[in-house]
């Protein structure tokens, strides 16, 4: 007659079982929100967009104004896609977040020295190829890492 303790037994593992799913879950949809699906032509028009942010050097006098016309829609394009999805400023990994940035940023930063120094515009054109790989490489990564 030890049906009742086996019973109270299996009950309480049931329920760990269940808090556990429980917890699975949670975590899934939070994934869901917080790291959106993106689809691989946002990946590529950023890799473009971040190409010509570094190829706008090359516009002589009027770089500044072409680097900048670069960014404000890398930035437009970003912003708007985040409140598509609903997740403007969501980001639960800000240290990997602050890397990419410091990579991209140094990307323009050598980019600037490296053709200031030779005056060669095939180290800008290189420049802007590994900002575009930097950018879609780190896309796939993030698909990859979200999605499997």
């Amino acid at each position: 007659m030890e049906t009742s303790g086996n019973n109270d037994h299996d009950a309480e593992r049931g329920d760990r079982r269940a808090a556990r799913d429980a917890l699975a879950d949670a975590d899934s949809v939070s994934r869901e929100v917080r790291f959106p699906l993106v689809p691989y032509w946002f990946v590529t028009l950023n890799a473009v967009l971040f190409a010509a942010l570094v190829l706008g050097q090359l516009a002589g006098d009027e770089r500044f104004l072409a680097m900048g016309g670069a960014m404000v829609a890398i930035v437009a394009m970003n912003l708007a896609a985040s409140h598509r999805a609903g997740v403007v400023g969501a980001n639960s990994a800000p240290k990997s977040f602050a890397a990419f940035m410091i990579a991209c940023l140094a990307v323009i930063v050598a980019s600037f020295i490296w053709y200031e120094s030779s005056g060669e515009e095939w180290t800008v054109y290189s420049c802007a190829a590994l900002a575009g790989c930097l950018i879609a490489l780190s896309g796939i990564a993030y698909r990859r890492a979200r999605h499997g």
